[in-house]
């Protein structure tokens, strides 16, 4: 019977976990899309600092 219980609630758990990971994937998605954007945009403006010069 505590096998029966222990496997719902470890269902709920990995329910719970699982949602709470899809919001987290969400923001490290979009944190790392920032930081490749502010990377690229750096990039650039060395590149043309250097074409300037």
């Amino acid at each position: 019977m505590n096998i029966i219980i222990g496997l719902a609630f470890n269902e709920k758990v990995d329910n719970w976990k699982n949602k709470v990971n899809k919001k987290r994937a969400k923001s490290i998605l979009f944190l790392a899309f920032a930081v490749i954007t502010i990377e690229v945009v750096k990039e650039t403006c060395v590149i043309m600092s250097k074409r300037k010069k």
